[in-house]
């Protein structure tokens, strides 16, 4: 489905605007220019402000008339929905077995597949899957130092 420049770009001024209000509630700090509200607010007013652009150039673009929301012609093809159904099994996979499977294992997996069900080659399908987990590993656990599950690879000695 592909959302109207307009309506995605007001739903995204609304989200501006109710991250403005909620920040205004934090407390200042005393002694200082910024408090715990700076940054929140600095986000509420990119989102305003993109949200505003984005909806003004879609009033430029189409005006008031045309469609605000179309439906893609994979809606009928099997590959199509078959993506959508692995991507939605995916999700299910990581939030059910990702500690136990570990995201390396699953990560790979699901790029493998993706690819494959996007009609790629064998090869190129594994080759990507593996390329891509290993830029997510070393992005998330090196650099970001963000504590991914191993799961079955914990087990192994060399890992």
């Amino acid at each position: 489905m592909r959302i109207d420049d307009r309506l995605f770009g007001a739903l995204i001024c609304l989200l501006g605007i109710a991250v403005l209000r909620h920040s205004a509630g934090f407390p200042a700090v005393a002694g200082q220019f910024y408090g715990p509200a700076m940054f929140p607010t600095l986000i509420g007013w990119g989102f305003v402000i993109g949200g505003g652009v984005l909806c003004g150039a879609g009033l430029r673009k189409s005006g008031l008339a045309g469609t605000w929301l179309a439906f893609p012609d994979w809606r009928g093809s099997r590959r199509g929905l078959a993506g959508v159904a692995l991507m939605a099994a995916s999700i299910l996979a990581f939030i059910y077995a990702g500690d136990r499977v570990g995201f390396q294992i699953l990560a790979f997996v699901t790029m493998t597949l993706m690819y494959l069900t996007a009609g790629r080659g064998v090869v190129r399908s594994v080759a990507t899957g593996f390329v891509v987990t290993l830029c997510l590993d070393l992005l998330f656990s090196r650099l970001l130092r963000v504590p991914l599950p191993t799961g079955w690879l914990a087990d192994l000695p060399w890992w």
